[in-house]
């Protein structure tokens, strides 16, 4: 029998973002303090999210955010050197301790972590796939046909594969933003389909 395993995820996010909400949720308990200000959490905090029975275990680790990335990039190329690493270990951490809070949350990533979920601000683009590989990023968009109402008795799968063309044709189709769009339109067609739209 193979020794229980364990997956570390890690909450990642610039500041302010609502990473230690989301793990109050997820965990159904309080953890960590929340306020609206910037760099409340200063340290990474690691929870136990769940357990089998086998003993294997999935960890979630609230991290400190992000405050300036471009400047945070920056000095985790010059950690090689021997400055480099006074910069971070030394200086940051008397001087600057929210940046040097961002620099252990990236290490914390790099060294721990199995998956990292990262939230984004109110203000980048909802509704959006974002795929990544290879240094590549492209989105992926879900678009649904206009589709097709079938009377009752033709609600069966031999009716559905009558009308197969018709249901997968790209002609109409759209990008609903939201599920109450597609609702209108599923009832709006069988209200048409039914004859009450007169």
């Amino acid at each position: 029998m193979s020794p229980p395993s364990t997956i570390a995820i890690s909450l990642v996010s610039h500041t302010n973002a609502g990473k230690t909400t989301l793990a109050r949720t997820l965990l159904q308990r309080d953890v960590g303090e929340v306020r609206d200000a910037p760099h409340v959490t200063e340290f990474t905090e690691d929870h136990l999210l769940l357990r089998s029975d086998a003993g294997d275990e999935l960890r979630l680790s609230d991290t400190p955010g992000f405050g300036d990335s471009v400047r945070l990039v920056r000095r985790l190329r010059a950690q090689g050197s021997p400055i480099g690493w006074f910069l971070s270990e030394v200086w940051d951490r008397w001087r600057d301790r929210a940046f040097w809070a961002s620099q252990q949350a990236l290490r914390h990533v790099r060294e721990r972590a199995d998956a990292v979920l990262y939230l984004v601000s109110e203000d980048a683009p909802n509704q959006t796939i974002l795929c990544a590989g290879a240094g590549t990023f492209a989105v992926a968009r879900i678009v649904e046909s206009a589709g097709v109402w079938l009377p009752q008795d033709e609600q069966t799968p031999e009716g559905i594969a009558a009308h197969w063309g018709e249901i997968t044709s790209t002609v109409g189709e759209n990008q609903p933003k939201a599920g109450m769009d597609q609702t209108l339109k599923m009832v709006g067609k069988a209200m048409t389909g039914l004859g009450l739209n007169k």
